[in-house]
């Protein structure tokens, strides 16, 4: 799944903070809208799921890049 932290920073016209972090969740599913055509197809939602699968209780928040923050 790509970053999304840029394009977050540009739309709220700020950069990193101590609010950027590597723990999130989901909090629904939708079908996507207009404004979200410009995202990338990454993968099928069985992919997401077997990889979020495969990183549980392994996920290294280091790896993010404002981990430091």
């Amino acid at each position: 799944m790509p970053a999304l932290y840029e394009k977050y920073w540009q739309s709220v016209d700020e950069g990193p903070s101590n609010l950027d972090h590597a723990f999130h969740e989901f909090v629904g599913i939708r079908v996507p809208g207009p404004d979200d055509q410009d995202l990338p197809v990454w993968g099928s939602w069985d992919q997401m799921i077997q990889r979020m699968k495969a990183a549980a209780r392994r996920w290294d928040v280091t790896l993010s890049p404002n981990c430091d923050l």
